[in-house]
């Protein structure tokens, strides 16, 4: 066990209620893979296994992932293209986030601003003061804000 290394450990967003973490193995055996699913998979964790660098970033792009155990003679191989996997897939659920689904143009301005406005609302469930704090902005102007887009 003394080939382990934790390599990444992300979480993006998620909430105790959505889904259980996942931990992805990165270990061409099984028995540290055996051993976390004994151990965690109880306390409502989801083990995933690759045994392999590529098997590890399609798993990536597929899956949450939020904890990411390596056998540290792997971690020099692989490293650099589980970081770059880990920073594709934020990007993808930023951009995700960030449209909430809608078509926008890259050059619109204030549709960006609606929709971070609206997803920080949605967020402070509706709190108005919480919101402006987060915004870094006035009450008032979350209020005229608001108005401004028809987020009532």
């Amino acid at each position: 066990m003394e080939n382990v290394g934790l390599v990444f450990g992300m979480k993006l967003g998620k909430t105790p209620a959505m889904t259980a973490s996942n931990i992805l193995v990165i270990d061409e055996g099984a028995n540290l893979h055996d051993l976390l699913q004994k151990i965690v998979v109880p306390e409502g964790y989801k083990v995933l296994e690759a045994a392999d660098g590529r098997s590890a970033e399609r798993m990536i792009a597929r899956e949450d992932v939020d904890i990411i155990v390596c056998d540290v003679k792997l971690l020099p191989m692989i490293a650099v293209s589980i970081e770059k996997a880990l920073l594709q897939r934020r990007i993808a659920q930023l951009e995700s986030a960030m449209t909430m689904g809608q078509p926008m143009s890259a050059f619109d301005l204030s549709s960006v601003e609606k929709l971070h406005i609206q997803r920080v609302l949605n967020y402070t469930h509706g709190n108005k003061v919480e919101a402006a704090r987060l915004l870094n902005i006035g009450l008032t102007t979350v209020y005229r804000k608001i108005e401004e887009y028809g987020l009532g």
